[in-house]
Formats: C-alpha cells, structure tokens, sequence
C-alpha cells in the first residue's frame, strides 16, 4: 500500500501544512490531525480517512474520489471548486464548512453518531445522485443552500436565492417527491 500521504502528514507535527500539485491514492489514514492546513489542486482517489482532523483547513481546486471518510473533522474548513465523486462521508462533522462551486456526485452524507451539518454553507453547488442519510434536524440547523442545484433519476431541481437544508430535504414529498410531477 502506498503511504505517500501519511508519510506526508507525520512529517509535520503541528499538523498546519500546505499541500500543492499532488495525488494520493490507495491509501488508508487514521487519527491524524491537518488542522489549519491548505490543499491546492490535489487528487485524492480511493483513500479511507479516519478520524482525521481537517478543522479550519482549505480545499482549492481538489478532486475526491472514491473516498470514505469516517468521523471525519471538518468544521470550519473552506471548500472551493472541488469534486467529490462517489464518496462516503459518514460521521463527519461540517459545522460551519463552506462550499463554494462544489459538485457532489454519487455521494452519501451520513449522520450516524456525531455527525453534523449544522451551520454549513452549500452555495452554488450540484448535488447528482447524493443522499443525506440520518439527519434530524438538530445537525442540520441553520445549514444554508444559496443557488444550487439537486439531481436525481435524471431530473433536476435548481434553487435560487437562500434555502435550508432541513426545508429541502424534510419537504412534504422530500427531495425525491420534489423531483417527480404528479
């Protein structure tokens, strides 16, 4: 197994470091702190992410794919123009997380014990195929969604201006009856 991220991060015991122009893969992390560090244009593809701390950190132009994340920190983090594709984000905390430009395709959001969503920021981003599994509506308290769009069985719902997460995903139909006309 390659361990060129791991290595990477023991590299750095205050866990504050910038990451530019790199790819990780096939590689599986656990305990690690990144707080206040910064990624630039990286690729992270088939990495298992456990119980990694990524508070305040920030995510620039960055590709996941196939990644888990689980009990995963990313409070306060900044996500600009990334993709995530066909990932796991189970037990993660994204209190205050911002998300500019984001597209999330096939992903699942699972709230499971700790997890939150709680005051998180979704702005101009697609959601394509991703599910939010297990949140009530203490972790989702006062997230945000301002002009963005959800996709699912090749329909589209586009919301402009400001809207919260709970009213989207806990409408009457939810986010699959909206999709559908009857």
């Amino acid at each position: 197994m390659n361990n060129k991220f791991k290595n990477m991060i023991d590299q750095y015991k205050n866990g504050q470091t910038k990451f530019c122009n790199e790819s990780f893969s096939n590689e599986t992390v656990i305990d690690k702190s990144l707080q206040c560090s910064s990624f630039t244009n990286i690729n992270f593809l088939d990495l298992n992410l456990t119980n990694i701390k990524f508070t305040l950190s920030y995510f620039d132009d960055c590709s996941f794919e196939n990644c888990n994340f689980d009990g995963t920190a990313f409070r306060d983090a900044t996500f600009l123009n990334c993709k995530f594709k066909n990932c796991s984000l189970k037990n993660c905390s994204f209190v205050k997380a911002e998300f500019e430009g984001i597209k999330f395709e096939s992903c699942s959001f699972e709230k499971a014990e700790r997890g939150s969503l709680s005051k998180a920021w979704f702005e101009s981003c697609h959601f394509i195929e991703t599910n939010f599994n297990g949140f009530n509506f203490g972790s989702l308290i006062a997230t945000a969604v301002e002009d963005s769009k959800f996709s699912k069985f090749n329909k589209t719902i586009e919301f402009q201006g400001k809207f919260f997460l709970i009213d989207i995903l806990e409408s009457k139909t939810g986010l699959e009856g909206m999709l559908f006309k009857y």
